[in-house]
């Protein structure tokens, strides 16, 4: 399946629950404000490319990673060289997957010095894959 296909199911995904109180209560709990930019992705996609993608809006950006049925969220911004920690370095052809598993280990979120990117502050929301199943 082509790449837009493929991130307009996690557009799908994530309307579904942004159309539940539920949903909508589990963005306002990760500090989502309305009129932030969504960028809709799946779990393979490369750290690179969503970056990319995520550099057009005005941040902070919310990712919506599409993982099968679930609906994973993180939201990335700008950082500073200074917060980069050990473990912060990330690759642009490894998977967004792979960078919220990191990101989601940490609970205040990481910077990650992104190869040929500017530091990069990504925290994880966590998974929406209950509120889903429950609709």
């Amino acid at each position: 399946m082509d790449a837009n296909k493929l991130h307009l199911q996690a557009a799908r995904l994530l309307g579904k629950l942004l159309a539940t109180p539920a949903g909508r209560q589990f963005f306002a709990d990760n500090d989502y404000k309305s009129g932030m930019p969504i960028v809709a992705c799946e779990w393979e996609d490369r750290i690179g490319e969503v970056i990319e993608r995520a550099h057009r809006e005005v941040p902070p950006v919310v990712l919506a990673i599409r993982n099968e049925e679930d609906v994973c969220m993180m939201t990335i911004q700008p950082g500073t060289p200074d917060d980069i920690e050990e473990r912060g370095v990330a690759h642009p052809n490894s998977t967004i997957g792979m960078l919220y598993e990191d990101s989601a280990r940490s609970k205040k979120g990481t910077t990650y010095q992104i190869t040929a990117w500017d530091p990069t502050e990504a925290r994880a929301f966590g998974s929406a894959s209950q509120l889903l199943a429950s609709n």
